[in-house]
């Protein structure tokens, strides 16, 4: 009994020193967004996102807000798709990429308009600026780092 324990210790040993593959899911490895507001409460807005492809992927998509216009992905204007929850997608073709696994890096960039306004508060007559950035959501793969930046009229 005692030889058959001391093999299988020595088999158990082995394996744990035999390489090991580990699968990487596909992700956003860091997604970065720079928000330049003007004096008129328009936004100008470039998000870089890097994801990492584990699997061949024919397409990918990307959540933008709904009121994203002149969108562009990797400086070529592009068509957005509306979808649920006051959003649009973009979707990336990626057959020119023939399976190839991966991190690849796409910038987009689109302008909001009104996304600084002036608001008076009912109660004390105050006027008061808000401003709305709808931030990254929807986004389908998990976002390992992720930095927001936003410039305001000076």
């Amino acid at each position: 009994m005692g030889r058959i324990s001391r093999i299988l210790i020595i088999l158990f040993c082995i394996c744990l020193l035999m390489p090991t593959t580990v699968f990487a899911q596909t992700a956003a490895t860091s997604v970065s967004t720079r928000v330049t507001v003007s004096a008129n409460g328009q936004a100008t807005v470039t998000m870089t996102a890097n994801i990492r492809l584990d699997s061949p992927s024919s397409a990918l998509t990307f959540p933008l807000p709904a009121a994203a216009r002149n969108v562009s992905m990797n400086g070529q204007s592009i068509r957005t798709y509306p979808h649920a929850y006051d959003k649009n997608v973009v979707v990336a073709d990626l057959s020119a990429l023939d399976g190839v696994m991966g991190e690849y890096q796409f910038v987009f960039s689109y302008t909001m308009e009104d996304v600084l306004r002036s608001e008076q508060d009912e109660k004390t007559k105050r006027s008061y600026l808000v401003m709305e950035i709808p931030l990254l959501c929807g986004f389908e793969y998990p976002v390992e780092k992720m930095d927001f930046s936003v410039t305001m009229p000076g």
